[in-house]
């Protein structure tokens, strides 16, 4: 009996093991062949979404071409202290114009730009203007942003 126990056992065990072996076999083919479906997967998906990245710059880019190559905003920097005794010189008659008064001729001059932001616009409102261009820029598009006025006109505070 005790033999036979023996033999059976090590006939157990050794059935075990070989079942073992078959299902690690074929456990380690299966996830051979899910990480193999995974990574083609994955890669379909990179393939994608460069495909789609691709267009999205183009097609932003394209936008930017519509609006103009050269657009010219203006920014009107906030009165200083010592300047809002004497009265404003700029009034904003429109949507993106700009008028200069001269009040010892007594004249007015209007000019249009692209874009005004008035002494009452802050750096979020020109960020947001401006962004689509950073956006080009990072997409490796030329792009220049430009400030030009004479001293103490607000260059500065614009960039900033």
């Amino acid at each position: 009996f005790t033999r036979r126990t023996k033999s059976d056992l090590q006939e157990l065990k050794s059935l075990v093991t070989s079942e073992l072996g078959k299902s690690y076999a074929l456990l380690k083919e299966r996830t051979k062949k899910m990480e193999s479906t995974a990574d083609d997967r994955v890669q379909r998906l990179l393939d994608k979404l460069a495909e789609e990245t691709k267009k999205r710059r183009e097609l932003h880019n394209k936008v930017q071409e519509l609006r103009g190559k050269i657009r010219v905003f203006v920014r009107v920097r906030p009165l200083l202290e010592k300047e809002r005794g004497e009265g404003r010189c700029i009034e904003f008659p429109e949507v993106d114009s700009v008028q200069v008064l001269n009040q010892e001729l007594q004249t007015a001059k209007e000019w249009e730009f692209d874009k005004v932001f008035t002494d009452q616009a802050d750096q979020a409102d020109v960020f947001s203007e401006l962004q689509p261009l950073i956006t080009s820029a990072l997409d490796g598009y030329n792009v220049c942003i430009f400030a030009y006025g004479q001293t103490g006109s607000g260059k500065t505070h614009t960039m900033q």
